[in-house]
């Protein structure tokens, strides 16, 4: 992930650490919210950050709130392998969602979307379905193109990925993006509806993946492919 210092000292010099959040939905206790600021940011755990950027029922106010975005997106930028915070990805997207037009205002959203989408990306170049980056690989395209600030910008993160030549990590979450969250992006992404539906780009994208079983030689990959691929009606 790129480095973000300049701008995060930027929001941190605007928006000072709340004292209290006001609560204005009443939607927590006096007690869980004041545990979260006894805490200094470091100690913040996934829990905290979904109390703080539950949108539209957040904890505080957008200036409350705000000064934990550099807090958040550094907890991103450090996660580990096996750090399940696609809840946490998706809470907050849904916050930036919500609060578009003061982050716009304050010179942040563009910021915003640009982290989360190289996050995406480092995510894209291996595929690992099956694991915890599959579900934050997914949220992210997932809330990227259903958000209403957010322009598609789930499609060029797929157009990106999908140009040729083809390799087998992109194809790969392309027929998982297919299989885990086709319901929903249809709706949303005229992109997603045109490359769901063309047959000879899914042969194509068939054909690196079933390339990579051949030069792997593993049985255990293909089986795991044989049963996405036939279900996605490609073999």
């Amino acid at each position: 992930m790129p480095c973000i210092l300049q701008w995060v000292e930027e929001m941190n010099s605007i928006y000072s650490r709340p004292k209290v959040f006001s609560n204005p939905d009443k939607d927590f206790t006096p007690e869980e919210l004041s545990a979260i600021l006894q805490k200094h940011d470091v100690d913040l755990t996934d829990t905290d950050f979904l109390y703080i950027f539950q949108s539209p029922v957040c904890a505080g106010t957008y200036q409350e709130c705000a000064y934990f975005v550099p807090v958040i997106l550094k907890r991103l930028s450090a996660k580990s392998p096996n750090d399940d915070i696609a809840g946490m990805v998706e809470y907050f997207l849904k916050w930036v969602d919500c609060f578009a037009d003061q982050l716009k205002h304050d010179g942040w959203f563009g910021e915003i979307v640009s982290t989360v989408m190289d996050e995406a990306r480092a995510l894209s170049n291996r595929f690992e379905g099956e694991s915890v980056n599959g579900s934050i690989f997914c949220e992210i395209f997932s809330q990227l193109n259903g958000g209403r600030s957010f322009d598609h910008a789930g499609d060029k993160l797929l157009e990106e990925m999908l140009a040729e030549p083809l390799g087998y990590d992109h194809a790969a979450w392309f027929f998982y993006l297919l299989e885990w969250l086709y319901a929903g992006l249809h709706q949303s992404s005229g992109l997603w509806r045109r490359l769901s539906s063309d047959e000879l780009f899914k042969e194509r994208a068939r054909d690196a993946i079933l390339t990579e079983i051949i030069s792997r030689n593993d049985e255990q990959l293909l089986s795991y492919w044989e049963q996405i691929l036939t279900r996605c009606g490609v073999l």
